[in-house]
């Protein structure tokens, strides 16, 4: 409300007025409302009536938006009349169009007017863009640092690189409660093999939220065996948004079989694009995982949309499994289904001769779950594929136990005597003793 408030008392100022000031404000409140051609256009309006204040808010409206181009015809004028802060925007300008030398010369016409922009921003372009240490040292070494975290920063990362540990420590050390600063820090413990300090600053760093020291506390802590631990950064770069972390605990869920869990941290992930582990098809594990999770809390409408996904690419195992919760829950049908699915993918790539174990499981719970629907004849089947494989002593009493219901005897007794358990001795009896008392 006191936006809209303050908009129209500024745009009510302009009016009555034509004050720059009122339209160099109102351009900042456009800009930080990402109403950009809003802002462009007030900043160009307090150009026409201030010129030096329009055009320099203008140019840095341009620069933060990578125009160069028309920064540097907003600062050049003012800049080659002399102006210093002209002249170290256009300096950037430069920069950031690549042209180093001219870069250079106006940083240093400002510099010679005592601006210390300048000075830092010209001794960082020796560090960034020219590795000339020397030269930066020169110049950011002049520079007042206390309390400036950006400019120590800088120096530290410049004494590494010349190999002065003890400055680029002490200079760390100056500001040693930034989160960025107390990072490097750590690194420079490891790099100094001071494990109890590094481990130290990453902490730090870490409880202030730099998202690169919770990943190393992670893997620290994974690899420690400090599944607590590990799992606390973990959960504090999911926070942050890092989506392999949110993949990771939604997998760790999922093995803890923690399913509504899985479910939140797997929602997040949908649809978005994913540039981690590039062996693994996330997308579709994803899918398969939410699928698991919703079947596994009895969420059969949340499912169906992953079911459809499923049906149209997934390995064998995974239908199988799939199958295996529909058994636990006696939806025997669907059981079927997914076990029919299960053959139907791996008769796609694979001998069943050549490679019978990858059958065996599928034909051997097919045939059970035949059995309990009372299906004997595909039971049937399927049971006998099994023992072309493998002799399976309970497979063989189940035929027998079909038999002997259907009251085919003699094939009944053959599979109690194959199964060779003595509950299968005791049916023989028992079918002997009723085959008797008929002949009688």
């Amino acid at each position: 409300m006191y936006r809209d408030e303050r908009i129209e008392e500024l745009k009510n100022k302009i009016s009555l007025i034509k004050d720059y000031k009122s339209m160099i404000d109102l351009g900042i409140i456009y800009n930080d409302s990402c109403n950009y051609t809003l802002a462009e256009k007030y900043f160009k309006m307090a150009r026409e009536y201030n010129f030096e204040e329009g055009s320099l808010e203008l140019g840095k409206f341009y620069l933060a938006w990578k125009q160069p181009n028309l920064a540097e015809n907003c600062f050049k004028e003012l800049a080659d009349r002399g102006n210093d802060e002209f002249q170290n925007y256009l300096g950037t300008t430069y920069k950031l169009q690549l042209n180093l030398e001219l870069a250079k010369k106006y940083y240093r016409l400002s510099m010679e007017q005592g601006n210390k922009k300048a000075i830092y921003n010209l001794g960082y372009l020796y560090f960034d863009l020219e590795d000339d240490f020397d030269s930066a040292l020169e110049l950011l070494e002049t520079l007042d640092r206390t309390d400036d975290v950006q400019l120590c920063i800088i120096l530290a990362k410049i004494y590494h690189k010349k190999k002065d540990l003890e400055k680029c420590e002490k200079t760390l050390k100056s500001v040693e409660n930034d989160s960025l600063a107390s990072y490097l820090l750590a690194e420079l413990y490891t790099e100094m093999e001071k494990f109890d300090l590094a481990e130290k600053y990453f902490i730090l760093s870490a409880e202030k939220d730099d998202i690169d020291s919770q990943k190393k506390l992670y893997e620290l802590y994974s690899e420690q065996g400090k599944s607590k631990l590990a799992e606390k950064y973990l959960k504090m770069m999911a926070k942050n948004g890092n989506l392999k972390a949110i993949f990771e605990i939604a997998q760790n869920y999922i093995d803890k079989e923690k399913y509504t869990e899985a479910i939140d941290y797997y929602k997040i992930l949908e649809n978005k694009e994913l540039d981690f582990y590039t062996y693994d098809d996330k997308n579709h594990r994803i899918n398969y995982n939410l699928c698991i999770a919703y079947l596994k809390t009895d969420n059969e409408e949340g499912a169906k949309k992953y079911l459809e996904k499923l049906q149209e690419y997934s390995s064998p195992s995974e239908l199988q499994e799939i199958s295996e919760i529909y058994k636990e829950k006696n939806n025997l049908e669907e059981a079927v289904k997914y076990l029919l699915l299960t053959e139907k993918e791996l008769k796609k790539f694979l001998d069943k001769d050549s490679i019978p174990e990858l059958y065996l499981e599928v034909y051997t719970s097919l045939g059970k779950i035949y059995f309990d629907m009372e299906k004997y004849d595909l039971a049937e089947k399927y049971f006998k594929l099994v023992l072309e494989f493998t002799d399976d002593s309970e497979i063989s009493y189940l035929l027998g136990d079909i038999y002997e219901k259907q009251n085919n005897f003699g094939l009944a007794i053959k599979y109690y005597v194959e199964a060779d358990v003595p509950e299968a001795d005791e049916r023989i009896f028992a079918i002997e003793y009723k085959l008797k008392l008929l002949s009688i």
